[in-house]
């Protein structure tokens, strides 16, 4: 309600911006008068796209398929994967249903009249709320491929926690009571509820299985050997410091391509305006989506004080920060 811009931008803090994505963002904006909103496409800190970028509105077989892992079996499929619109290809735009409140970015007139996100949601599902009245209000939501952010997720609820499932599919419930008819309301929210109590056992019987596993699986390290600094300038330098205060072997790396699969990477980055020769985080994206899976990326700005990894969605992040 504070804001006076043009446009409105939700971005969740735990995300990196490449330089140019404000104004491509923009610029595809001005092109679409038709639009609402526009989302983006996310990956997350190991260079996996996430497929909430683009969703479908929720309904209870919708709910079933992603609460049951079927969404995740089928990626592709408009029926299974149906929440996540599978069958619509990340890498091009397209008009959705729902956006990520990840980062949502909207016309000032547009928030004005349809009252932004809406305060009856604790966590989870105020960006279902706001795109459905969006497309009630006449207007479309967009998904821009061209442009990509990265969103390290887990920060606020372990995915995949009981804890994650009961705000997550209970934010569904309030969209569907206050949007869909009585009588499909109360049957969607009866049929989540039976969902959360199954996942529930589930959750407690994974749980125990998780423990006995551990118990007798040898042990690994959790630290790499070698943190390999790509970049140059005052970001390098710092990145090697913070490594050498945390007694972290650590070596520059002058090319990616030089870099050996299972290496941990830290992408050092300068000021946005730095004449310093270096990489940019749309370079380091790059390499993250062609190698996601062969690499433990790190990334560490000049004069933050810290290195940050996150090696997946579902899991919190890592902080190697300055000694106190």
């Amino acid at each position: 309600r504070q804001a006076t811009g043009r446009y409105v931008l939700y971005l969740n803090p735990d995300t990196l911006l490449p330089q140019n994505c404000l104004h491509q963002c923009l610029a595809y904006v001005a092109q679409h008068p038709q639009l609402g909103a526009l989302g983006v496409h996310m990956i997350d800190g190991s260079g996996h796209y996430l497929p909430e970028s683009k969703r479908a509105f929720p309904a209870p077989a919708t709910a079933f398929f992603k609460l049951f892992g079927m969404a995740a079996a089928f990626p592709r499929s408009a029926i299974f994967a149906r929440y996540y619109l599978g069958q619509l290809p990340p890498q091009h735009n397209h008009v959705v249903d729902v956006l990520a409140g990840a980062f949502l970015l909207a016309p000032n007139t547009v928030l004005q009249a349809t009252g932004g996100f809406s305060q009856d949601y604790f966590m989870y599902g105020e960006d279902i709320d706001l795109s459905y009245r969006i497309q009630q209000a006449g207007l479309q939501n967009h998904y821009f491929a061209q442009s990509s952010i990265i969103h390290f997720k887990g920060e606020s609820t372990k995915k995949g926690s009981l804890n994650y499932v009961r705000l997550f599919y209970g934010a569904m419930v309030i969209f569907v009571q206050k949007h869909y008819s009585k009588g499909s309301a109360r049957f969607f929210s009866f049929f989540i509820q039976l969902a959360i109590a199954l996942h529930a056992v589930g959750a407690v019987v994974l749980q125990h299985w998780r423990r006995l596993w551990q118990r007798f699986r040898p042990r690994q390290a959790s630290t790499p050997h070698m943190y390999w600094l790509c970049g140059s300038g005052p970001a390098t330098a710092s990145a090697a410091q913070l490594l050498a205060a945390a007694g972290l072997a650590h070596k520059p790396l002058p090319h990616l391509q030089q870099a050996a699969p299972q290496s941990a990477i830290v992408f050092c980055f300068d000021a946005a305006h730095s004449t310093a020769p270096g990489i940019s985080l749309q370079q380091a994206m790059a390499h993250m989506q062609q190698h996601h899976s062969g690499f433990l990326y790190h990334f560490h700005y000049a004069g933050s004080g810290n290195i940050i990894t996150s090696c997946s969605h579902a899991t919190l992040g890592q902080a190697l920060l300055t000694p106190p």
